[in-house]
């Protein structure tokens, strides 16, 4: 039994465009997408979707991309550079949620004890480390250079935290400490160096004063 040229009928959302006779027809859906469809999309007793694969897609959670749909599990990200963002945003959020509570901090001082342990112990992981720190410090500020709007977010961050520390007496007195301390380390070292390039300078001009005046005689 010959089958039925279905070119030119509609079902849904579906038109069929070119129909060979095979098991699959060419079609248009209303969106403009075209694909290939099983021939009894068109019979009546067919309880599949009728529309195609974009149509039932849903957005990427991260750039809005329309996932098309196979009929499997849905995707959240269209990209593996989405599935990384979102991965990364998710990670900031439980952050947040958890940055406050006693045991995050608990937790995270120890680490950072044992991190500083190692590095007393061993120069070559603590020169590892510092090149990470300059790395990444790079990476940040090469991001807000590009992003004006991300710069002057980072700038207003940095004013609120300074006017924060100068108004809560706890915190101007740790940096009050700490700028005394960092002057008293830098002190001697000035101190000394100027005064021996002043010895030397002076030891230096006394034997030219000398030499000339042997030269007269």
């Amino acid at each position: 039994m010959p089958r039925i040229d279905r070119t030119g009928q509609k079902v849904g959302s579906l038109t069929a465009l070119t129909d060979t006779g095979s098991d699959q027809i060419k079609c248009r859906c209303d969106c403009g997408h075209v694909g290939l469809y099983p021939r009894n999309l068109f019979k009546p007793s067919y309880r599949g979707p009728r529309k195609c694969s974009y149509c039932l897609g849903s957005p990427c959670e991260v750039c809005g991309t329309i996932i098309p749909y196979h009929g499997r599990q849905r995707a959240a990200t269209c990209s593996e550079k989405c599935r990384k963002e979102r991965a990364a945003r998710r990670e900031r959020d439980r952050y947040e949620q958890i940055k406050h509570t006693d045991h995050f901090k608990q937790t995270r001082r120890s680490y950072l004890q044992r991190i500083k342990e190692a590095m007393e112990r061993n120069p070559d992981y603590a020169e590892k480390i510092r090149e990470r720190q300059r790395q990444a410090q790079r990476r940040w500020q090469a991001k807000i250079d590009r992003d004006q709007q991300l710069r002057a977010e980072h700038l207003a961050k940095k004013r609120r935290y300074y006017y924060i520390a100068m108004t809560d007496p706890e915190r101007r007195a740790r940096k009050m400490s700490a700028t005394a301390v960092g002057i008293a380390r830098s002190a001697p070292m000035i101190g000394s160096g100027c005064s021996a390039g002043g010895s030397k300078h002076r030891a230096k001009k006394n034997n030219e004063t000398h030499d000339h005046r042997a030269d007269s005689c």
